[in-house]
């Protein structure tokens, strides 16, 4: 009689599920959206953009928008922040400063804020815009310090509404600096790039999902 001899091991399986556990877990999350900013006037030789960001998370009644100003910028500070909502996802926004991550922006801000809209962003429809109040010697937000604002969702709303809006530029944000260029004093304004749709799969994610088909084929055949 025939003894039968031992499978060898799948070596090719564990390489598969390892690398899928890798992809999976630095997956992003579903209920976060980072956005980056580009410059649309040029007062300044200096493009900024490369120090702004906004941080947007899901904080089940609202959403929580975390603009910040890089620790390595140059001299400049963020005065007026102003959000778009085209979409009508949410029915009001404050200053949360106490949600900021740390450190945080010493100034408060406030609405309105004048001007009512980011100068040389046009068309943009402001429909909350904040102001900082200005105790020398910090007049906003500066290099490395956040601000937070809180976004209350508008009934039957959701972060996903969030998330659709921002994918379509029907809710953008626009951020005007000032102190730009010591010496020269200048100012800019700066609008968020649009997200890529995130129910579009990432590089990382179709490679995730190719190797899960891998590994099931394999099962399968056994």
């Amino acid at each position: 009689m025939k003894t039968a001899s031992p499978r060898a091991p799948r070596r090719g399986l564990g390489f598969i599920s390892a690398l899928a556990g890798i992809l999976l877990a630095g997956s992003p999350r579903a209920d976060a959206v980072t956005l980056l900013f580009e410059q649309i006037t040029s007062n300044s030789p200096t493009d900024y953009s490369p120090y702004l960001s906004a941080d947007v998370l899901d904080f089940g009644t609202g959403a929580l928008f975390t603009v910040s100003l890089g620790p390595t910028s140059p001299d400049g500070f963020i005065n007026q922040i102003y959000f778009e909502d085209l979409a009508s996802v949410f029915d009001g926004m404050t200053f949360e400063n106490t949600l900021s991550p740390s450190p945080v922006t010493a100034v408060d801000y406030v609405t309105p804020t004048s001007p009512s809209s980011p100068p040389g962003v046009n068309p943009f429809v402001a429909d909350h815009g904040f102001g900082a109040v200005n105790p020398a010697p910090t007049y906003g937000i500066d290099p490395d310090e956040g601000a937070s604002f809180l976004a209350i969702y508008a009934p039957g709303m959701s972060f996903g509404n969030v998330e659709q809006a921002l994918v379509a530029g029907d809710l953008r944000v626009a951020l005007h600096m000032q102190g730009l260029d010591p010496g020269a004093e200048e100012s800019d304004s700066y609008l968020n790039v649009t997200p890529k749709d995130p129910r579009i799969p990432e590089p990382g994610t179709a490679l995730l999902t190719l190797l899960g088909t891998i590994l099931l084929l394999r099962r399968r055949n056994r």
